[in-house]
C-alpha cells in the first residue's frame, strides 16, 4: 500500500502559465556515468486535460481511465484517501495539465485541505521502485499558509526505515529545503539552498542515489549530500512521488484559498554498475 504522508506547505496563488525556462545541465556525481539506463521521461506532451472525471483513478492501484491520454505514464492517490488532519487527496480537483505543464491544485474546502498527488510509472517497475538511481525533475510551486508539498523518495515496503524529502512551506519567498530520515525517522538532518533558490522560481532538481551515498542538486548545484556526513544512505528499494496537502504542524488555513504545484517533466533513471 501507498503511504499517504503529512506534506509541508503551498500558499493562495496559482500560478500563471508561462513558457519553461531551458533548464542548465545537471552535475553528475562523479566522471563514470552510472545512469545510463532510462526508466522514466514523462513529459506532458500528449494534450490538455482539464480538472474533472479523467482524473478520477478507476482502482486504488491509482491507474487513470482509458480516456486520459497519461494513463500508464503516472498514477495518483484516489479521492477520499487521507484524513481530515493531513487532508484529502481529490484528483477530479487537483490535476489538470495545460500548455505542457502539469498542475496540482490544492484548496481550503470547509477547514480541511483537499490536494492531489503524482508518481511516474517506470519501465522497470510499475511503482518505480528501485534501489539507487537518480530523478531529475522540473518544478515550481506557491500558495497560501496552510498547504504543504513533499517531493519525496520513500521506500517501496512504506516501512519508514529511510526518507529523502524536499519539502516545505510554499508562501511566495520561501527557499527551497527539506530533510534526510534515517533509523525509521530516529535520526535526521535538515536541508536548505545555499544558494537562496525559491520555490515559486522554475529550478531543476536533480538526486542522486549510488552504493556509497546520496545527493541532491538544484540547477546543478550540489546542497545536499550523505557523504562524509555520517549519516547512513539509504539501502533498500525506494520510489519517488510528488503531493500536496495539510502543512504539517497545521499552521493557520485561509477558507477558499489555494496552493499550486507546476511539473515540467520528471526522469528517472537505474543505477548501472
Amino acid at each position: 500500500m501507498r503511504r499517504i504522508r503529512a506534506a509541508w506547505a503551498l500558499a493562495a496563488v496559482v500560478l500563471p502559465m508561462a513558457i519553461i525556462p531551458q533548464s542548465r545541465a545537471t552535475t553528475p556525481v562523479s566522471p563514470v556515468n552510472h545512469y545510463q539506463k532510462q526508466v522514466a521521461n514523462l513529459f506532458f506532451n500528449r494534450g490538455d486535460v482539464p480538472s474533472g472525471n479523467l482524473w478520477v483513478p478507476t482502482s486504488d492501484a491509482g491507474q487513470l481511465p482509458a480516456a486520459n491520454p497519461y494513463r500508464g505514464r503516472l498514477t495518483t492517490y484516489p479521492t477520499g484517501w487521507g484524513s481530515p488532519a493531513a487532508g484529502f487527496y481529490h484528483p477530479e480537483t487537483a490535476l489538470s495539465v495545460s500548455g505542457g505543464v502539469l498542475s496540482i491544485t490544492g484548496k481550503a474546502v470547509n477547514g480541511v485541505v483537499w490536494g492531489g498527488n503524482v508518481e511516474p510509472v517506470a519501465t522497470d517497475d510499475p511503482l518505480g521502485a528501485r534501489t539507487y538511481g537518480r530523478v531529475v525533475y522540473r518544478m515550481r510551486a506557491t500558495g497560501a499558509s496552510g498547504f504543504g508539498f513533499a517531493a519525496l523518495q520513500w521506500p517501496s515496503d512504506d516501512s519508514g526505515q529511510f526518507e529523502f524529502d524536499h519539502e516545505g512551506a510554499m508562501l511566495p519567498g520561501t527557499v527551497d529545503n527539506g530533510n534526510y530520515h534515517y533509523a525509521y525517522h530516529d535520526g535526521s538532518i535538515g536541508w536548505r539552498a545555499a544558494g537562496g533558490q525559491q520555490l515559486s522560481n522554475w529550478h531543476t532538481y536533480q538526486n542522486d542515489w549510488w552504493p556509497g551515498g546520496m545527493a541532491f542538486y538544484i540547477d546543478g548545484t550540489q546542497v545536499f549530500t550523505t557523504v562524509g556526513s555520517g549519516f547512513p544512505y539509504p539501502t533498500i528499494p525506494m520510489r519517488w512521488l510528488v503531493q500536496l496537502q495539510r502543512m504539517w504542524g497545521n499552521p493557520p488555513l485561509v477558507a477558499n484559498s489555494t496552493a499550486t504545484i507546476q511539473l515540467a517533466y520528471v526522469k528517472e533513471w537505474a543505477y548501472n554498475s
